[in-house]
């Protein structure tokens, strides 16, 4: 286990109203997750056929995330990420763009795909075309193509 004395466990509140939504997230003691803890138990990923993380995760140990890309990569596991947040998107264009060259599949909402689009200066608002370009980037992994999905 890994204990950050002191902090709450993360939560997230969520309303949907007339299919709007809105999300407020306390991201408690994830803030503090410890890279060695991640490295411990890169065992345990052995036998999995998809490794998946959260854009939320590059805030708090985007060293982490690095490190589950890599195993992915080495291991030939499919390795996909959320974008998560639109916030996400606009402030960690940098974490995000080194993270999806490792992607095999994307995911993320009509707002976080429209925020990457603007935040990468794309002269396009349409999401079948920020989703094109996305799936197009660049990728290590060049064994299969990348999958976006905007939902």
């Amino acid at each position: 286990w890994s204990i950050a004395e002191g902090l709450p466990t993360a939560r997230c509140a969520v309303v949907v109203h007339e299919g709007e939504r809105a999300l407020c997230c306390d991201v408690g003691a994830s803030l503090k997750y410890k890279h060695s803890h991640m490295v411990s138990n890169l065992h345990l990923l052995e036998t999995a056929k998809i490794v998946y993380t959260t854009g939320f995760f590059i805030i708090s140990s985007f060293e982490s995330i690095l490190t589950l890309a890599w195993f992915a990569i080495e291991n030939n596991k499919l390795f996909a990420i959320n974008l998560s947040a639109v916030y996400i998107c606009d402030s960690y264009i940098k974490e995000l763009l080194e993270i999806i060259e490792f992607a095999d599949c994307v995911f993320g909402n009509e707002d976080e795909f429209k925020c990457w689009g603007q935040a990468h200066e794309y002269e396009t608002t349409d999401l079948l075309e920020i989703t094109a370009k996305i799936a197009c980037a660049d990728k290590l992994n060049h064994g299969r193509p990348r999958v976006v999905i905007c939902t």
